[in-house]
């Protein structure tokens, strides 16, 4: 698919990019927030370019609850709330759905999504405290207040 293609792309842009700046890169910071700041760049002006995010969010959704063994009812339950915040997920902006994703399945700290992102820190809280009130917005008007509990995301 296309969107196979593109994520492809960004992945041989992003360690291009590292093979290119091999000589600048001098050990003393950890590579994977460079790495992660280089990708989430390139995604970013794909995403201009194309003028909308397509990459689905079902992969990233489907580690927010670990799998353990429960009724069918529990297990049933747990796909229906991944698919609603799966599909709120998917309707966020890219910045506002960049820092979530980092911060609560990645567990990367505000400092390291500021590094990653390369924007000042300030940014990052502002951005997850508009996402999570995004989120918890759109699960309200598509579900209803009492539909989901907050101890269930």
């Amino acid at each position: 698919t296309r969107e196979a293609e593109t994520a492809e792309e960004v992945l041989q842009d992003t360690f291009y990019r590292l093979h290119a700046n091999a000589g600048s890169l001098d050990g003393s910071q950890p590579l994977l927030p460079w790495l992660y700041r280089v990708a989430a760049n390139l995604s970013y002006n794909c995403a201009r370019r194309r003028r909308l995010w397509t990459e689905p969010f079902h992969a990233l959704a489907e580690r927010l609850f670990a799998p353990a063994r429960r009724s069918p009812e529990q297990i049933a339950e747990q796909h229906e709330l991944q698919a609603i915040l799966r599909a709120v997920l998917d309707d966020l902006p890219p910045n506002h759905r960049a820092v979530l994703v980092l911060h609560y399945l990645e567990d990367y700290s505000i400092p390291e999504i500021a590094a990653i992102l390369d924007c000042p820190e300030g940014t990052v809280k502002s951005r997850l405290y508009h996402a999570r009130k995004l989120v918890k917005d759109q699960l309200q008007l598509r579900y209803g207040g009492g539909a989901i509990q907050p101890d269930q995301l």
